[in-house]
């Protein structure tokens, strides 16, 4: 069962768009925060350390999809498990051994 599992995307919403919005929006904001005479060393320091943050977000939001998936995927064995198990005992070969 595990042919699709690369190709396979959790819906929903793109943790992205959530809780960083005002983060987001600096962006534009940024040259007026620092002001003109303002490092440009520090600037790129805070760019940096920014994105920095972004990049360990996205990574924690896809190892936490990761997880999830993992998980979605054991219940769904653990719920399919007990027919697959009743259909193994029951060919023809395991009548034949029963009958013997």
């Amino acid at each position: 069962g595990d042919e699709g599992a690369e190709n396979y995307r959790e819906k929903g919403v793109n943790p992205d768009l959530g809780s960083d919005f005002d983060e987001d929006r600096s962006d534009e904001d940024s040259d007026d925060m620092f002001g003109s005479d303002a490092d440009d060393a520090d600037v790129e320091a805070i760019r940096a350390k920014r994105e920095k943050r972004r990049a360990e977000r996205r990574r924690r939001a896809k190892e936490l999809a990761r997880k999830k998936a993992a998980k979605h995927k054991a219940r769904l064995r653990r719920a399919f498990e007990p027919a697959q198990l009743a259909e193994n005992f029951c060919t023809d070969r395991d009548d034949k051994i029963r009958a013997a």
